[in-house]
Parts: C-alpha cells; sequence; structure tokens
C-alpha cells in the first residue's frame, strides 16, 4: 500500500467532527479545552478530524490550535439570519466526499444549529436552547442563569469532559503579612478618602505585584 493510499484510508476511518465556534474570540479561548478532550477522547482509534466552521474574527485562534485539522470562515454578518447563504454552505459540507459524522453546535442560537442539519451530519451536539431541540440529536439542557457554569465547563460538558481541577492556594507566611498590611492600608484609604475626597493618592504595594496606584473617583 503507498503512502498516499495509506494516509487516505486512515483518512477515511477517522471520525470526521465539524465545530460551530462562537463569534467571539473570548468564548473560543474557552473551547479549546473542548477540542483537546474531542481529539484525546478515544486513544483506541485514529485522532479524529476536527473542522471548525467559525467567523474570521476568531479563525486566528483556531488555526494556532494544534488539534485542529483546518479552518472553515464562514462569511456570515454578526446577528444576520442569512438562509440562503446558509443553506448553501450546508450544500458544499453534504457534498464532501469524506462527510462529517458528528457536529458541536457551540452557541446557543437557532440559526447556528441550521448548517448541521442541512448538511445531514448524523450526529449534532448542543444545548437544546432557543427552540432548536429538533435540529439536534443529542441535547444537552440549558442550566439557568443562576446555576451556569464556568465556561470552560460549559463547552466541556458537550464532550463529557470532566471539570477541571481546581486551583489551590496555600498562604505563606510573607504573603499572609503582605495581605494583612494590604488590609490596615487600605482600611486608612477609606477613612483619608472620606476626609480628603480629592487629595487622596495612596499607593499599595502588595507584594509580589507591582505598586498600583489608586485615586479616588470624582
Amino acid at each position: 500500500m503507498s503512502k498516499d493510499t495509506s494516509l487516505a484510508f486512515r483518512l477515511s476511518r477517522a471520525q470526521r467532527i465539524l465545530v460551530v465556534a462562537p463569534h467571539w474570540v473570548g468564548d473560543a479561548v474557552m473551547t479549546l479545552g473542548l477540542l483537546q478532550a474531542l481529539k484525546t477522547q478515544d486513544s483506541g482509534r485514529d485522532p479524529p478530524h476536527i473542522s471548525i466552521l467559525c467567523s474570521k474574527g476568531v479563525a486566528a485562534v483556531y488555526r494556532a490550535s494544534p488539534v485542529v485539522s483546518d479552518v472553515i470562515e464562514a462569511p456570515f454578518a454578526h446577528g444576520g439570519l442569512q438562509f440562503d447563504l446558509r443553506r448553501q454552505m450546508a450544500r458544499q459540507l453534504k457534498q464532501l466526499e469524506l462527510p462529517f459524522t458528528t457536529a458541536y453546535i457551540l452557541p446557543n442560537s437557532f440559526k447556528t444549529a441550521l448548517i448541521p442539519f442541512w448538511a445531514g451530519i448524523l450526529n449534532r451536539i448542543g444545548y437544546g436552547a432557543e427552540g432548536r431541540g429538533l435540529l439536534l440529536t443529542k441535547r444537552w439542557p440549558k442550566p439557568s442563569k443562576t446555576q451556569k457554569p464556568a465556561m470552560l465547563d460549559w463547552y466541556g460538558r458537550l464532550g463529557n469532559m470532566p471539570p477541571p481541577s481546581r486551583l489551590t492556594w496555600k498562604p505563606t507566611r510573607r504573603a499572609a503579612q503582605c495581605c494583612w498590611a494590604g488590609l490596615k492600608m487600605w482600611k486608612c484609604a477609606m477613612k483619608l478618602q472620606v476626609t480628603y475626597p480629592r487629595q487622596c493618592v495612596l499607593a499599595f504595594w502588595c507584594w509580589p505585584v507591582k505598586p498600583v496606584w489608586m485615586k479616588p473617583s470624582r
């Protein structure tokens, strides 16, 4: 078997995943943990081929990720429906020689679930928001605003990614002394700010952070 034939055979065996990415850069960064989990979740098979469908504004985030196979830039205007353009893109995805087997729709809007649905992707996973439950094959219940987890966990749930380990902090004696000194200075600053609301300029020297100059609001 030649090298090209072997590569084509491996690609045909690998799972092909389409990820519909969020629009904002901060949210896009929070999805990288999910992509890493999808790339390594099944060690017994070839790593999946992960394609990102995203706007031009966040494409650079995914191109810099080593787990992303390719990036498909969607020429959609933010907030626009553009049904004809979405149907045209879905038709192009449906005609691929190696079709996608799974789609993760990370945004919650109804319109973002249309392309995977029209493209005929068998497994479509996302949160059941905005009445788009019929467009998904696996619907995760959307948590309420009071129970909404951190964004890293929010996206990780879609790929059954375990929650990240929490950071622990063991305070040292030096850090405790600095915190105590900072608290005393803060109390002093509040008194001065009441007495001298415009003239008060106080420097907090919080080790190991550089001094932060704080001026009272006018």
